[in-house]
């Protein structure tokens, strides 16, 4: 592995490259076979004590109960936005590589450095250095801009982290979009910069009824699509914490399967994976029932055009005619509702 793949890696856009150098080293023990049996059980015990140092190794702490810094999040002015920041749980392999994967000075905050990583040409992740400390920062979100009086009587300001020059560099009466997250904190500045599109099954419901619902994976590369994705992507806006409200699910206990007037919604929801030239993927949940798209893990989400919303449909080729799969055997199948949204009840369909 080199130090290139290594720093994508902590980068956050090559995990792959983790994973195949775990099970690199446990392969490579495994496969040394001798003719005499005790020499060939030594080796499987040192292959299996190496195998879980490996996955002990390159796996995140939160995994171990040992992690702190879930919840944990930090502030960084990123333009003239200022953009929420979490604290990524690193496994002791990052911990061992980070200094090394360490680039220019990005930001200081008081007595606070955020450094690029190198090989990342965007910020979608930095290393944060407090004390001689290093740790993984994630972008989690945008805080919505407020009047520098008032970002003047905040902590960070008070508290001297943000400087007068910090406030001053802020566009208080900035409308945020997801095409400022594209540009600035994944480098996406055109539809050129998207590599696939693809839809696949949303997982929503637990149930055996959930599961005997069967759905084909899609996968779009021409260039009209990722055009037409892009400049979709490009007008979600953030809800600020309101959620979508329109958001509907319907599952195998709803009147609505029951009585034959609307599909399940395990049957027409779709995950979105849309994977860019950087080696990211960024997913989105899709609901052609609601017409709506939003982002997994925040708030920026579109209500669809009409003609929009068939778009996706078609180029998904979603099923959206109803289907029995039989009846409800549990009732835990409305437990699963897409993060940060409200889900709705069911509306009776149009006669």
């Amino acid at each position: 592995m080199t130090r290139q793949m290594i720093c994508q890696a902590v980068a956050g856009i090559s995990d792959e490259y983790v994973a195949e150098a775990a099970e690199y080293k446990a392969k490579s023990r495994v496969s040394r076979k001798t003719a005499r049996w005790l020499t060939a059980a030594a080796s499987v015990l040192l292959a299996f004590g190496l195998g879980i140092f490996s996955v002990w190794f390159f796996t995140p702490s939160d995994m171990w109960g040992a992690s702190t810094n879930a919840l944990q999040l930090t502030v960084v002015r990123v333009d003239d936005k200022m953009a929420s920041y979490a604290f990524v749980d690193m496994s002791p392999y990052e911990e061992t590589v980070i200094e090394s994967c360490r680039g220019e000075l990005y930001r200081r905050h008081g007595d606070v450095s955020f450094y690029r990583i190198k090989g990342a040409n965007d910020l979608a992740r930095l290393i944060f250095e407090q004390d001689e400390d290093l740790w993984l920062i994630e972008f989690d979100s945008w805080i919505q801009p407020m009047s520098s009086e008032r970002w003047k009587t905040s902590y960070w300001y008070t508290g001297g982290y943000f400087t007068d020059e910090d406030i001053a560099a802020l566009d208080a009466d900035a409308k945020i979009t997801y095409a400022d997250t594209l540009g600035i904190i994944y480098g996406v500045e055109s539809a050129e910069d998207i590599i696939s599109v693809k839809f696949e099954d949303a997982d929503i419901d637990k149930t055996d009824i959930g599961d005997s619902v069967k759905i084909k994976a899609v996968t779009l590369r021409d260039s009209e699509s990722a055009q037409r994705m892009y400049t979709l992507l490009c007008t979600l806006v953030d809800r600020d914490g309101n959620g979508w409200n329109g958001w509907v699910r319907v599952f195998a206990d709803d009147e609505e399967y029951k009585n034959g007037t609307m599909p399940l919604s395990e049957q027409t929801e779709r995950e979105v994976v849309v994977t860019l030239a950087s080696g990211r993927k960024l997913k989105f949940n899709y609901s052609p029932t609601s017409s709506i798209i939003k982002k997994y893990g925040d708030g920026f989400g579109a209500e669809l055009s009409e003609e929009d919303n068939e778009w996706l449909i078609s180029v998904a080729e979603i099923d959206m005619q109803y289907h029995y799969y039989g009846d409800a055997k549990n009732n835990n199948a409305g437990n699963t509702a897409p993060e940060n949204n409200a889900v709705t009840a069911v509306p009776s369909p149009a006669k």
